[in-house]
């Protein structure tokens, strides 16, 4: 009786014991470091470790713009009646509807004098360096017929690159022939020469 007695308080003081040690590592888990994060947890984890084990949902957290990457952070394009968007589609559509016929292999002065007159100096001997060859099976195909713009619209400053960002126009077009079938070029536009020129094309 004596044995049971004593060993009645260490089973109470080792459950005691393990319930205190608990809710220490609870606590541990959730302790915030010196840099504001959970130990044991990466810095960027943003959903934080329930310390009470409730099987309750959290609630998202809703991205902001303070969070989104820089590049996409760039004040909205002005409105297309505005002085420099009139300037910027100007530009940005002269140079689509040259380079549509120069795609094709049709580069008679007048197109080259387009390309020269809207892109910087670099870029238009950069595109006009490779004329396009398209050899006599493939002109009547979807690739080698002509294509009419379908619009040209301003989407305000991105940056693709290092360097100030580009302003850039996305200009739509499809086949003439083949009314179905198009695609788009993103234009890059910055100042040079006292006005804007086209100097990149995706």
């Amino acid at each position: 009786m004596p044995t049971e007695l004593a060993r009645a308080p260490l089973a109470i003081v080792a459950a005691l014991a393990l319930g205190g040690c608990g809710a220490t590592s609870a606590q541990r888990a959730t302790t915030p470091d010196a840099s504001g994060s959970p130990l044991g947890h990466a810095i960027a984890t943003i959903t934080a470790v329930a310390a009470t084990g409730s099987t309750t949902a959290t609630r998202p957290t809703p991205t902001t713009a303070a969070s989104a990457p820089e590049s996409i952070r760039l004040p909205p394009p002005p409105p297309p009646a505005a002085p420099r968007s009139r300037a910027i589609l100007r530009v940005a559509r002269r140079f689509a509807a040259a380079y549509l016929l120069y795609q094709i292999g049709r580069d008679p002065r007048p197109v080259q004098q387009a390309i020269r007159e809207t892109c910087t100096p670099s870029f238009a001997e950069l595109l006009l360096s490779g004329p396009v060859n398209i050899p006599p099976t493939q002109r009547q195909s979807v690739a080698g017929q002509p294509s009419a713009l379908v619009s040209v619209r301003y989407t305000g400053p991105a940056s693709l690159g290092p360097g100030p960002p580009a302003q850039i126009v996305i200009a739509r077009y499809h086949s003439i022939a083949h009314p179905n079938a198009g695609g788009q070029l993103m234009i890059g536009l910055s100042v040079s020469g006292g006005g804007w020129r086209v100097d990149s094309l995706r």
